[in-house]
């Protein structure tokens, strides 16, 4: 090969690698494509409102069935509470309570004490069959109907803790501290608090409620 052609090829080879750097520099830069729209989970909202979809902004709450730490169930006198089987659902114990009585007559004169009121509490409770593990039914005395899970809140929103032993009212029909199962009771429970009008509550104890504190009563 003679040094003419040898220079040929040279000057070839870097004339093809110029044009080649100058076609990269040129080349337009690559297009992203375009995004596509996210699709919603299969999942989706626990409980979607009908007709009314969240803009996409809007971040859905989960919903869940318990309730804030700090919530009783409210309910009325007379009307039906008490606890769930945990693994049904069912209700399970049953309870009402009946009538509460504010500064009913004392037993003795002069025995109730200096700004405080007294509430006598009417109860009729309901045990279910010892299916299973009967050991709530054992414990709702001890842990959730006893004078010493109430208290009371009064108009101004301050919570007191009830008094029990009322000096008061003793003659009365006690409600038992053990319950049997296949067995229903009625009885009364007395405790003394400032409060002569606002919201009884009942806080139960040994996570006998899922998410709440207990239930609550105007008086």
């Amino acid at each position: 090969m003679t040094i003419r052609t040898l220079f040929g090829l040279a000057l070839g080879t870097a004339t093809l690698t110029v044009l080649l750097s100058a076609c990269g520099n040129n080349a337009p830069a690559p297009v992203s494509p375009a995004p596509q729209a996210s699709r919603p989970s299969a999942s989706g909202p626990a409980s979607p409102v009908a007709d009314s979809p969240a803009p996409a902004s809007v971040a859905v709450v989960p919903t869940t069935s318990a309730m804030a730490a700090d919530t009783y169930l409210k309910k009325s006198v007379g009307q039906i509470w008490g606890t769930r089987d945990t693994t049904t659902g069912e209700p399970r114990i049953t309870a009402w309570l009946t009538k509460i009585a504010v500064d009913p007559a004392c037993d003795r004169p002069g025995t109730r004490k200096p700004g405080m009121h007294t509430l006598v509490l009417d109860f009729t409770v309901q045990m279910p069959a010892a299916d299973g593990d009967p050991s709530d039914i054992y414990a709702f005395g001890n842990d959730v109907l006893n004078e010493t899970r109430f208290s009371t809140r009064g108009a101004d929103g301050i919570t007191n803790q009830a008094e029990y032993n009322s000096p008061c009212k003793w003659r009365v029909k006690k409600l038992p501290f053990q319950f049997a199962p296949s067995s229903k009771y009625t009885g009364q429970l007395v405790v003394d608090t400032p409060d002569p009008h606002g919201t009884l509550l009942l806080t139960a104890g040994n996570g006998f409620l899922n998410g709440s504190l207990g239930w609550e009563w105007d008086y």
